[in-house]
């Protein structure tokens, strides 16, 4: 019976495997959640009845490692758990885990050296676009929704930014795990890795699975006032998969970025909304950098084709 459900799901259409996927990542949060919360009176000693005082006041000493253990946890169920059970239904063919080995390709090191250089390059850019976002204003008439959405932006950056509290080497191992290393791993392995090839079947074009694929990514993230920014850099790492079918290099480069997010917030004692003003070379350099990247899609830009370049499918 297991065999039959499995060839069944395995031979839907592209939007039936994009509803499966969907499924998927919510049955698996669904059930990792349950077991976390379940799991908190163990493990912190703390009664379900204590979890929505302490949970909703980050100043107790409890909130941080519980939201920790409770944020990683869902993140790993929704991602990692999400793409193993669709895996496991839908693509019976072909590899249904993260399959490190085949990422192995001997460009993979090389590569990854040079996405992170070319990343580090266009941060001015990201900048700039932040900036940007920042001075978006509705109209008139839309004025309680840009509140609202500037007021939920504000409380998951004062969030974030009272979980990057480190005072020791656990502190800090933690909050790279829960923060740069889980969301890494898990959201390329869905975006990247499941989604975008998707919507890239769905659509027809390669284009249209990375561009679709970063927008669901930005808005994924709820904060629309760095929409941007996170558009921009969904953009790069999808054009960087399709272009070279390697999990390493999407992965890789989304660790730094967050990495250096979370050292960048550390060091401005939790301050996320600081802002550093670089030297204007830097933005030229950075745009430069980003007007090459786009001659450079231009000519490629019919070689990509359906899948990409180096898709076997």
């Amino acid at each position: 019976m297991m065999n039959n459900m499995r060839n069944t799901i395995s031979a839907l259409t592209p939007g039936g495997k994009l509803i499966m996927l969907l499924l998927a990542c919510m049955v698996a949060w669904l059930m990792v959640t349950a077991t976390l919360f379940a799991s908190v009176p163990l493990i912190f000693g703390i009664s379900i009845g204590q979890l929505p005082h302490i949970l909703s006041d980050a100043s107790l000493e409890e909130w941080r490692y519980l939201m920790m253990y409770l944020q990683g946890g869902s993140s790993l169920g929704l991602f990692v758990g999400g793409a193993m059970l669709y895996g496991y239904y839908a693509e019976r063919e072909q590899h249904v885990g993260f399959n490190w080995a085949s990422q192995s390709n001997s460009y993979t090191l090389f590569g990854v050296f040079i996405t992170l250089i070319v990343l580090l390059g266009l941060m001015p850019m990201v900048d700039l676009l932040d900036r940007l976002n920042q001075m978006i204003v509705f109209p008139e008439s839309l004025s309680f929704f840009e509140t609202y959405l500037r007021e939920r932006q504000d409380a998951l950056s004062d969030q974030i930014g009272a979980l990057i509290h480190i005072e020791s080497v656990t502190d800090f191992l933690l909050a790279t795990l829960v923060l740069a290393v889980i969301p890494a791993v898990g959201e390329e392995w869905v975006f990247r890795g499941k989604l975008q090839g998707l919507l890239q079947r769905i659509t027809g074009s390669a284009h249209g699975g990375v561009w679709l694929t970063s927008l669901l990514f930005a808005l994924f993230h709820q904060q629309f006032f760095t929409l941007l920014p996170m558009m921009f850099l969904a953009l790069f790492l999808g054009y960087i998969y399709a272009y070279t079918r390697s999990l390493w290099m999407v992965v890789a480069a989304h660790f730094v970025n967050n990495f250096a997010s979370l050292l960048f917030v550390h060091f401005n004692n939790g301050d996320i909304h600081h802002q550093v003003d670089l030297p204007i070379w830097s933005y030229l350099l950075s745009g430069f950098l980003l007007l090459g990247g786009i001659i450079l899609l231009i000519f490629q830009w019919k070689k990509l084709g359906v899948y990409g370049h180096y898709s076997t499918h």
